[in-house]
C-alpha cells in the first residue's frame, strides 16, 4: 500500500455483495490516511456490484470521465446538460371556421 501513487476513484454499490461496503472502507481509508494519491469515494444506493439504475449508470460514467479528465488530462470538465426547453405558446388561429 505504501506505493500507490495513482489516483483512486472508488463507486460503490451499496448492495453490492461481492465486495461489501467494509471492504470498500478499509481500501479507501487505508489510501487516504497514506496521502500519497488521491483518493474519493462514492456510495450509491440500491446497486449491485453492476449498476443497474440508468440515472446511477449516467452519475457512475460522468464522475469516471470527469475523474480521468482531472487525473489524466490536468483539465476540469463539465458534463452536458440537456438544455431546459422553452414552452412556446400555442397558436391560436385568428378566425375559427373559414
Amino acid at each position: 500500500m505504501a506505493n500507490v501513487t495513482t489516483p483512486t476513484l472508488l463507486i460503490h454499490g451499496m448492495n453490492d455483495t461481492t465486495d461489501t461496503e467494509p471492504q470498500s472502507m478499509m481500501l479507501f481509508t487505508a489510501l487516504k490516511d497514506l496521502g500519497t494519491a488521491p483518493v474519493r469515494y462514492l456510495r450509491v444506493p440500491r446497486e449491485p456490484h453492476g449498476f443497474r439504475e440508468p440515472r446511477h449508470q449516467r452519475r457512475r460514467d460522468i464522475e469516471e470521465i470527469r475523474w480521468m479528465h482531472q487525473h489524466v488530462l490536468a483539465q476540469e470538465w463539465t458534463p452536458w446538460e440537456r438544455p431546459e426547453e422553452e414552452e412556446e405558446p400555442a397558436e391560436v388561429p385568428d378566425e375559427v371556421g373559414t
